[in-house]
């Protein structure tokens, strides 16, 4: 047995360094070291040779190790921001802010079909009372509330991010009267908002990163106020691995697969519209087993359906 590993990581070389060199790198780096190189995670450029080299078997495990085995959320959401915030972030962002808000195709379906968040989008504002504001979680460069707040002049939209390195640079994207940028995470949204005014939360590609316990926060939270309609597309997949939660898998990374319609229905939100999309059917793809998990709920009956 003993031999059969060996052999194993003779033949494939970058095993060793995944499995045995990068994690003794790993416990020599001293903490300030290791959290340098872990900002680096969406900068490889900015790493030097060595810690080019070693940046995978380091990275994976730290997740293991450290940010999996944190069960305390707000700690590891402090850890998750080592590398989706600051720099790293404000450039993910910056390549994000290069990709058209709208496309014809998306895999293999037209962009309404993969994508319906933005004719919901419409549809939702369009009905909901003129003083509705439109917040979206997690806007990173702020190029998809702009595409809306565009559209839709006469009414209040906020793009929200966890840093203010990335929300800096959304403001200096998007200069708009009816557009504002902030700090928020996802699990305090709306607390600044007086309880009459209604408001419409949209979450696009970014409640994959909330960590769970906060996504059941933010979920109970905005079923205390009045007026509250939440639209969401995120990726979503059954492959993953068991946290010991019902409603959340880790997909990798810092993304988590969530069942939103149970975290919704939980809080006594009522379903709107709910859709498990597949962008890409054929089983050879990498991606067939991603889908796009489409919700639309609210807990308020005065705002009229789509």
């Amino acid at each position: 047995m003993i031999f059969r590993k060996i052999k194993t990581l003779i033949l494939h070389p970058y095993l060793l360094v995944d499995r045995i060199i990068a994690p003794l790198y790993y416990y020599f780096l001293s903490e300030n070291n290791l959290n340098n190189l872990l900002s680096t995670w969406h900068r490889p450029l900015s790493r030097n040779r060595i810690n080019s080299f070693f940046f995978e078997g380091v990275f994976k495990q730290w997740i293991n190790k450290v940010y999996l085995k944190e069960t305390n959320p707000d700690r590891r959401e402090n850890l998750k921001d080592i590398c989706m915030g600051g720099e790293g972030g404000a450039e993910w962002a910056q390549i994000y802010e290069n990709q058209p808000v709208v496309s014809s195709s998306y895999g293999d379906l037209d962009f309404d079909v993969a994508f319906p968040w933005l004719k919901s989008s419409h549809a939702i504002i369009e009905k909901s009372p003129k003083n509705s504001i439109f917040i979206q979680l997690g806007c990173s460069s702020g190029k998809e509330v702009d595409f809306l707040a565009q559209q839709f002049p006469e009414r209040q939209f906020v793009g929200s991010d966890i840093d203010d390195v990335i929300v800096q640079q959304a403001r200096k994207n998007h200069p708009r009267k009816n557009l504002t940028f902030k700090v928020e995470r996802a699990h305090t949204i709306g607390r600044d908002i007086p309880d009459n005014i209604p408001i419409i939360v949209l979450g696009k590609g970014s409640l994959q990163y909330v960590q769970p316990e906060h996504l059941n926060e933010m979920f109970t939270n905005l079923s205390n106020r009045k007026n509250v309609t939440v639209i969401l597309q995120e990726p979503y997949s059954l492959l993953g691995m068991d946290i010991g939660n019902n409603d959340s898998r880790w997909r990798g990374n810092f993304s988590f697969s969530h069942e939103y319609r149970n975290y919704a229905e939980n809080a006594n939100f009522k379903i709107i519209d709910y859709q498990l999309v597949q962008p890409f059917t054929h089983s050879d793809s990498p991606h067939y087993h991603t889908k796009q998990y489409f919700l639309v709920c609210d807990n308020d009956r005065t705002i009229k359906k789509i």
